[in-house]
Protein backbone atom coordinates (compact mmCIF):
# COMPACT_ATOMS: atom_id res chain seq x y z
CA UNK A 1 0.00 0.00 0.00
CA UNK A 2 2.99 2.22 0.83
CA UNK A 3 4.66 1.48 -2.16
CA UNK A 4 1.33 1.95 -4.43
CA UNK A 5 0.77 5.76 -2.83
CA UNK A 6 4.63 6.15 -3.32
CA UNK A 7 3.87 5.49 -7.42
CA UNK A 8 0.75 7.50 -7.71
CA UNK A 9 2.41 10.34 -6.31
CA UNK A 10 5.41 10.75 -8.71
CA UNK A 11 3.10 9.90 -11.46
CA UNK A 12 0.66 12.81 -10.47
CA UNK A 13 3.57 15.13 -9.87
CA UNK A 14 5.07 14.29 -13.95
CA UNK A 15 2.06 14.82 -15.59
CA UNK A 16 1.46 18.43 -13.70
CA UNK A 17 5.06 19.62 -14.49
CA UNK A 18 4.04 22.77 -16.78
CA UNK A 19 6.61 24.11 -19.55
CA UNK A 20 9.05 26.39 -18.41
CA UNK A 21 10.28 29.35 -20.18
CA UNK A 22 13.78 31.39 -19.84
CA UNK A 23 14.48 34.37 -20.80
CA UNK A 24 17.43 37.23 -20.44
CA UNK A 25 16.00 40.55 -19.93
CA UNK A 26 17.76 43.94 -20.91
CA UNK A 27 20.11 44.03 -18.06
CA UNK A 28 20.99 40.30 -18.79
CA UNK A 29 19.28 38.56 -16.02
CA UNK A 30 17.95 35.42 -16.58
CA UNK A 31 13.69 35.30 -15.87
CA UNK A 32 12.23 31.68 -15.63
CA UNK A 33 8.31 31.79 -16.21
CA UNK A 34 5.46 28.98 -17.36
CA UNK A 35 4.21 31.56 -19.50
CA UNK A 36 6.05 32.11 -22.66
CA UNK A 37 6.86 35.60 -23.61
CA UNK A 38 8.21 36.26 -26.98
CA UNK A 39 12.32 35.92 -26.92
CA UNK A 40 11.95 33.24 -24.47
CA UNK A 41 13.03 29.27 -24.92
CA UNK A 42 11.38 26.81 -23.71
CA UNK A 43 13.44 24.56 -20.69
CA UNK A 44 13.04 21.00 -20.72
CA UNK A 45 12.69 19.33 -17.66
CA UNK A 46 15.12 16.92 -16.67
CA UNK A 47 13.94 13.43 -14.87
CA UNK A 48 14.43 14.83 -11.16
CA UNK A 49 14.92 13.35 -8.08
CA UNK A 50 13.72 9.99 -7.13
CA UNK A 51 14.21 8.39 -4.08
CA UNK A 52 13.83 4.57 -2.99
CA UNK A 53 12.44 3.17 0.63
CA UNK A 54 13.93 0.67 2.22
CA UNK A 55 11.58 -2.67 2.94
CA UNK A 56 10.00 -2.03 6.12
CA UNK A 57 11.12 -5.42 7.52
CA UNK A 58 14.68 -4.00 7.04
CA UNK A 59 14.44 -0.99 8.17
CA UNK A 60 16.58 0.04 11.41
CA UNK A 61 14.81 0.05 14.55
CA UNK A 62 14.86 3.45 16.34
CA UNK A 63 17.18 3.43 19.20
CA UNK A 64 14.98 4.33 22.50
CA UNK A 65 15.89 7.54 23.90
CA UNK A 66 18.73 7.97 27.04
CA UNK A 67 16.11 8.49 30.32
CA UNK A 68 17.51 11.15 32.63
CA UNK A 69 18.68 8.84 35.26
CA UNK A 70 16.94 10.10 38.84
CA UNK A 71 19.30 12.69 40.79
CA UNK A 72 20.70 10.19 44.17
CA UNK A 73 20.09 12.27 46.66
CA UNK A 74 22.37 12.42 49.72
CA UNK A 75 21.96 14.21 52.82
CA UNK A 76 23.78 17.83 51.28
CA UNK A 77 20.13 17.14 48.90
CA UNK A 78 18.53 19.10 51.80
CA UNK A 79 19.89 22.78 52.52
CA UNK A 80 17.26 23.32 55.10
CA UNK A 81 15.09 21.28 57.29
CA UNK A 82 12.90 22.61 60.16
CA UNK A 83 9.87 21.94 62.07
CA UNK A 84 7.77 25.11 61.60
CA UNK A 85 4.77 24.88 63.89
CA UNK A 86 4.07 23.93 66.46
CA UNK A 87 6.94 26.29 67.67
CA UNK A 88 9.75 25.28 70.66
CA UNK A 89 8.73 25.35 73.95
CA UNK A 90 5.34 26.10 72.65
CA UNK A 91 2.10 25.01 75.13
CA UNK A 92 -1.05 23.38 73.24
CA UNK A 93 -4.28 23.44 75.30
CA UNK A 94 -7.27 21.44 75.07
CA UNK A 95 -6.21 20.67 71.05
CA UNK A 96 -6.68 16.94 70.19
CA UNK A 97 -5.31 16.94 67.13
CA UNK A 98 -1.72 18.84 66.85
CA UNK A 99 -0.60 19.79 63.14
CA UNK A 100 3.09 19.67 62.56
CA UNK A 101 4.30 21.41 59.59
CA UNK A 102 7.46 20.71 58.28
CA UNK A 103 9.90 22.98 55.94
CA UNK A 104 12.82 21.82 53.81
CA UNK A 105 14.51 23.54 51.10
CA UNK A 106 14.65 22.24 48.36
CA UNK A 107 11.16 20.84 48.09
CA UNK A 108 10.78 17.03 48.98
CA UNK A 109 12.14 15.11 46.42
CA UNK A 110 9.71 12.50 44.68
CA UNK A 111 11.38 8.75 45.97
CA UNK A 112 12.09 10.90 50.15
CA UNK A 113 9.79 10.59 52.41
CA UNK A 114 9.46 12.04 56.24
CA UNK A 115 8.97 10.22 59.48
CA UNK A 116 7.72 12.00 62.54
CA UNK A 117 9.13 11.07 65.91
CA UNK A 118 7.35 11.72 69.07
CA UNK A 119 9.91 11.27 72.31
CA UNK A 120 11.94 9.72 69.72
CA UNK A 121 9.68 7.61 68.40
CA UNK A 122 8.30 6.87 65.30
CA UNK A 123 4.96 8.08 64.76
CA UNK A 124 2.58 6.39 61.73
CA UNK A 125 4.26 5.82 58.52
CA UNK A 126 6.78 7.77 56.61
CA UNK A 127 5.18 10.00 54.09
CA UNK A 128 5.76 11.92 50.81
CA UNK A 129 4.12 15.34 52.50
CA UNK A 130 5.89 18.25 54.93
CA UNK A 131 1.85 18.22 56.76
CA UNK A 132 1.26 16.20 59.43
CA UNK A 133 -1.64 15.38 62.44
CA UNK A 134 -0.59 13.79 65.49
CA UNK A 135 -3.88 12.53 66.92
CA UNK A 136 -4.45 12.47 71.38
CA UNK A 137 -1.23 13.09 72.45
CA UNK A 138 -1.01 12.71 75.88
CA UNK A 139 -0.59 15.55 78.19
CA UNK A 140 2.97 16.18 79.24
CA UNK A 141 6.20 17.56 77.54
CA UNK A 142 6.88 15.99 74.12
CA UNK A 143 9.98 16.41 71.98
CA UNK A 144 9.00 15.90 68.33
CA UNK A 145 11.54 15.27 65.58
CA UNK A 146 11.66 14.60 61.94
CA UNK A 147 13.96 12.66 59.75
CA UNK A 148 13.90 12.70 55.57
CA UNK A 149 14.48 8.86 54.55
CA UNK A 150 15.04 7.42 50.86
CA UNK A 151 13.40 4.88 49.22
CA UNK A 152 15.93 2.12 51.16
CA UNK A 153 15.19 4.08 54.39
CA UNK A 154 18.08 5.47 54.79
CA UNK A 155 18.52 8.52 57.44
CA UNK A 156 18.95 11.59 54.54
CA UNK A 157 19.16 14.72 57.17
CA UNK A 158 17.72 15.04 60.52
CA UNK A 159 14.96 17.99 61.50
CA UNK A 160 16.13 19.48 64.82
CA UNK A 161 13.90 18.59 67.98
CA UNK A 162 11.48 20.45 69.57
CA UNK A 163 10.04 20.23 72.60
CA UNK A 164 6.11 21.00 73.24
CA UNK A 165 3.89 21.56 75.78
CA UNK A 166 0.27 19.42 75.77
CA UNK A 167 -2.12 20.72 78.51
CA UNK A 168 -5.49 19.20 78.60
CA UNK A 169 -8.69 19.87 80.90
CA UNK A 170 -9.03 17.27 83.53
CA UNK A 171 -12.34 16.16 84.61
CA UNK A 172 -11.36 16.23 87.95
CA UNK A 173 -12.01 20.11 87.69
CA UNK A 174 -15.27 20.13 86.78
CA UNK A 175 -17.47 23.20 87.99
CA UNK A 176 -19.78 22.66 90.77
Amino acid sequence: MKHLLTLLICLYSSLSIAAIYMEKDRNGNIIYSDIPQPNASTIQPGKGNTVSTPATSSAPQAQPLMQPQPKQHTAQSYQTVRILSPKDQETIQNQPVINVALKTEPELLPDDKIQIYVDGKPWGKPASKTEFQIVQLERGTHQLGAKIIDKNAKVLNTFKTITIFVHRASVLLRPH
